[in-house]
């Protein structure tokens, strides 16, 4: 949950996204007020956005992917591909399939 780009400080993003994530997010159950010491909050800060033309250029481990098309749209965190071990093409298919594409 996040945005790629803000037009806010950081500080405000983290509280609306943290809020957004743990009681209106729909994938998720929402979080109940006994579960707050429990959660942990993680932020993935980006770095501006670089295009590539060839998958053999994903750099795996040091950044994510965003794909999008028309109106939809998948992005992956570098952390991702490296948690289940992909190689280029594989972190490049599961962002594709991320997007619905």
């Amino acid at each position: 949950m996040g945005y790629v780009q803000s037009l806010t400080h950081l500080f405000r993003v983290g509280a609306e996204c943290s809020v957004s994530a743990a009681v209106e997010d729909k994938r998720f159950t929402p979080l109940k007020l006994t579960e707050l010491l429990e959660i942990e909050i993680e932020l993935s800060i980006l770095s501006a956005l670089k295009e590539i033309k060839n998958p053999l250029d994903i750099e795996i481990g040091s950044r994510g992917l965003l794909i999008s098309h028309d109106a939809r749209r998948g992005l992956l965190l570098p952390k991702v591909a490296v948690e289940h071990g992909w190689k280029q093409e594989q972190f490049l298919q599961q962002t594709c399939r991320k997007a619905d594409l």
